[in-house]
């Protein structure tokens, strides 16, 4: 027949915890401290055993004695002691070697240690580039109770220092910016928590920022008027920048080049090293090449730089690259105003002077022409006496 055992564990749940579980019940949980596993259970047991005894003479003490040569447990189905004699009789000499067999049972003391509550942590969300997730991410984690009758109540831990704490065996936390160093554990409605895990993380999602910087004169109409240097640049306040480069019409990735006169379909890109990338794309326009102005003069040339006839004065203008803006014309002297048409001189002495201007902002300014004409002839006047014969012609 077994014993019963009686058990009895040193160790006992703390008030403080009891309330923690019903807190943890009803609203939100609160982090308590850092308990640790503690499943060492000691336990007084009642252990029961069948003995068998032999009668034998104990020559350091001269006497006969039944000494115990077998034992088994009572739960022992075989019940083999039932082989043997159980003699009721007194162990002497006519005894020697009789057998008898009996129960017995005695208090015992024994210590155990049960298996611990387990936390298990994954990162989910997490696209990984160079150590780096570049997507929203959290960390899962799930505690477990091995032991039948006992539950996880909680998941707690830090993040970066921080405290974070859900109630029941599972929790997820958003990783932030940065770096991420996280401590948890589960706590057990044992009274304890599994052993601390420990993880750690890195999240960049934002993309880095770039620019261009453009060295060049400029115009107007967003024209440059000099050759344009212009450098690719970039910075990523977290994961760092990997590279930033610049493309001019879809050409090989550079850092940095001269434009000169065109117009230019510019790629900037800039990549951190979580692998997220920033693209911008923009045109710049140079034109560094004045208008040309062609002018055309129509009359009848005299002598001694005269015309002798009514005369006009045409100007063209052309620019090839950013185009023509205005053509004007400065009439003896005057203020410029928009060229339209050839302009016409009467009799006297004139200037004209011409000005254009690219949509760039370049501008072309001839020098000042001087036109003389005279389209009037002499007069002749002959003495009156000349006038009689008017038959005579007179050759002047």
């Amino acid at each position: 027949m077994q014993g019963k055992s009686n058990h009895i564990r040193i160790k006992r749940k703390p008030f403080y915890f009891v309330l923690l579980l019903l807190i943890f019940a009803i609203a939100t949980p609160v982090l308590a401290d850092y308990l640790g596993p503690n499943r060492i259970v000691t336990e007084t047991i009642s252990v029961c055993k069948v003995v068998l005894y032999e009668c034998q003479y104990v020559p350091a003490r001269d006497l006969w004695k039944y000494k115990p040569v077998d034992d088994w447990s009572c739960s022992n189905e075989g019940k083999p002691w039932q082989g043997y004699d159980n003699y009721n009789g007194e162990c002497g000499l006519f005894s020697k070697g009789r057998t008898q067999w009996g129960k017995q049972e005695k208090l015992q003391t024994v210590t155990t240690t049960q298996p611990d509550a387990t936390i298990t942590s994954i990162l989910q969300g997490c696209n990984l580039n160079n150590g780096w997730c570049n997507t929203a991410s959290d960390l899962a984690l799930t505690g477990t109770e091995p032991l039948s009758g006992y539950s996880i109540v909680a998941v707690e831990g830090t993040l970066n220092g921080q405290s974070f704490a859900c109630s029941g065996d599972n929790c997820a936390v958003p990783l932030n910016e940065g770096n991420n160093e996280f401590t948890f554990w589960a706590l057990s409605s044992w009274g304890d928590s599994s052993q601390m895990g420990t993880f750690s993380a890195k999240v960049d999602t934002v993309l880095p920022t770039l620019g261009l910087d453009i060295a060049a004169t400029s115009g107007t109409n967003g024209w440059y008027v000099s050759p344009a240097t212009i450098t690719a640049t970039g910075s990523d306040s977290t994961s760092g920048l990997s590279s930033v480069f610049l493309s001019v019409d879809n050409g090989a990735g550079i850092s940095s080049t001269i434009l000169n006169e065109g117009v230019y379909n510019i790629l900037v890109q800039a990549e951190d090293n979580a692998g997220n990338i920033s693209n911008s794309t923009t045109t710049i326009s140079v034109d560094t090449t004045t208008p040309t102005i062609d002018v055309s003069v129509n009359g009848t040339t005299g002598n001694n730089g005269w015309y002798s006839s009514g005369m006009e004065v045409s100007a063209t203008t052309n620019d090839a690259t950013s185009g023509v803006a205005s053509l004007e014309s400065s009439l003896d002297g005057g203020v410029y105003q928009a060229y339209i048409s050839p302009v016409s001189f009467a009799d006297g002495y004139h200037t004209v002077q011409f000005k254009s201007l690219d949509k760039a902002g370049n501008e072309t300014e001839t020098s000042v022409q001087e036109f003389y004409v005279d389209t009037i002839p002499p007069v002749v006047d002959l003495p009156a006496e000349w006038e009689v014969n008017e038959s005579i012609t007179y050759k002047v």
